[in-house]
C-alpha cells in the first residue's frame, strides 16, 4: 500500500494548526507528503467544491491511500486526490450539529476508516456513518515549539486568557485582579484586534504566564457544544509553556494523562483562588513539571502520529 499525507500548503505567519502539525509529524515518521491545494486559484476551487460537497470519490486506484487532516465539514484538503484515491480523514472540530454533513462527506468519498479528535464524536460518528470504522485520535502539540524554562516565581503575567472566554468567570475575575494589581492579559471584545500580532508573541506570553485559563467549549459555549466535551490545543500548549492550567479538565485529558493536570476553577470564589495560587505559585511548580513530563509521553504530535501509523500498520495500510 502506498500511503501519503495530504496538506493544503504550509503554516501562515508561523501558525502551525493541528492540521499542519499532524502532517508534519507523519512526514517525520516517513510518510510522503503531497500538496494539491498550494496555489491560491486551486485552493479557491477546492473550497468552492467542498462547500457544495462536490469533492467525492469516483474511482479508487488499488494500493494507494492518503491521510487527510480535516476541520469543519469540508473535504477541500482531499482535492484533487480524493477523486481517485482512498482517503483516511483525521477530523477535528467535529461537533454534533455537523454529524450529518460529515456522514455525507464520508459516504461521498467512500471512506472506510476515519480518525476523529473527540472521543464523543468518534462514538457518535460510528452510528451516523454506518460502515465507517472510527478511531479516537485526540489533538496534541509540539512541545519543542514552546518555552517552559522560566519558573513560576519569575513570571510576570499572573493570568492569561487566550481565545474564547468563559464569560461569567471572566467578568468575576477582571475587576478583582485589577484591584490587586495583578497582570491579567486577555483580548477585549470591543477592540476588534487580535490579542497578539503573531504566534511568536503569543508563545512569549505563554512562557511568562503563571496561570493559563482553560475551559472546554461545553462550558463556555454550551449551545454550540451540544453537550460534547473534548480536550483541545489550549490545554496542551499551556502545559508545554510551563503554565498552571486553571479551569476544567475534560474527561479525555484525564484519560490521556492518568491524573488531573488542571487546577479546577473555584467558581464560587474565583478571585480568591487565583490570588492564593499566585501568592503560593512556587508550590505549584511540581505540578507544572509533572505535566510537562507527561505531555512528552502522552500529548505530543509525534505520539499521535506513531499511534495512527501503528493502527494503519495493523490494518495493512503502512509498512
Amino acid at each position: 500500500m502506498r500511503l501519503t499525507v495530504l496538506r493544503d500548503g504550509y503554516p501562515i505567519n508561523g501558525l502551525n494548526t493541528p492540521l499542519h502539525a499532524l502532517a508534519d509529524a507523519l512526514a517525520a515518521e516517513g510518510v510522503p507528503e503531497q500538496c494539491g491545494t498550494r496555489l491560491r486559484p486551486v485552493r479557491f476551487l477546492a473550497r468552492c467544491l467542498g462547500k457544495v460537497e462536490m469533492i467525492r470519490n469516483v474511482v479508487q486506484v488499488r494500493g494507494a491511500a492518503s491521510i487527510v487532516p480535516l476541520s469543519w465539514p469540508n473535504a477541500l484538503r482531499a482535492f484533487p486526490y480524493g477523486y481517485w484515491r482512498e482517503i483516511i480523514p483525521w477530523v477535528c472540530d467535529c461537533w454534533p450539529q455537523n454529524y450529518d454533513k460529515w456522514a455525507r462527506i464520508f459516504r461521498a468519498n467512500r471512506v472506510r476508516l476515519a480518525f476523529i479528535s473527540s472521543r464523543g464524536s468518534t462514538e457518535a460518528m460510528s452510528d451516523a456513518a454506518r460502515g465507517v470504522r472510527t478511531i479516537w485520535l485526540p489533538e496534541a502539540c509540539d512541545p519543542a515549539a514552546y518555552d517552559p524554562s522560566r519558573p513560576l516565581v519569575q513570571r510576570g503575567i499572573a493570568v492569561l486568557e487566550l481565545g474564547r472566554k468563559y464569560p461569567p468567570y471572566h467578568a468575576a475575575i477582571e475587576p478583582g485582579l485589577r484591584e490587586h494589581g495583578l497582570t491579567h492579559v486577555h483580548s477585549r471584545a470591543d477592540s476588534g484586534k487580535l490579542l497578539f500580532p503573531d504566534v511568536a508573541s503569543m508563545h512569549t506570553a505563554l512562557s511568562d504566564a503563571v496561570v493559563s485559563l482553560c475551559f472546554p467549549r461545553s462550558l463556555t459555549h454550551p449551545a454550540e457544544a451540544h453537550g460534547l466535551e473534548t480536550v483541545t490545543l489550549r490545554y496542551f500548549e499551556s502545559m508545554a509553556s510551563g503554565c498552571v492550567p486553571v479551569g476544567r479538565c475534560p474527561g479525555e485529558l484525564l484519560e490521556l494523562f492518568g491524573y488531573n493536570p488542571v487546577v479546577e476553577a473555584d467558581l464560587s470564589d474565583p478571585v480568591g483562588q487565583l490570588l492564593d495560587l499566585y501568592t503560593k505559585r512556587n508550590e505549584y511548580q511540581p505540578l507544572v513539571d509533572r505535566n510537562l513530563r507527561r505531555l512528552h509521553e502522552a500529548g505530543s504530535w509525534a505520539i499521535r502520529a506513531r499511534a495512527m501509523l501503528q493502527t494503519l500498520k495493523e490494518l495493512g495500510y503502512w509498512r
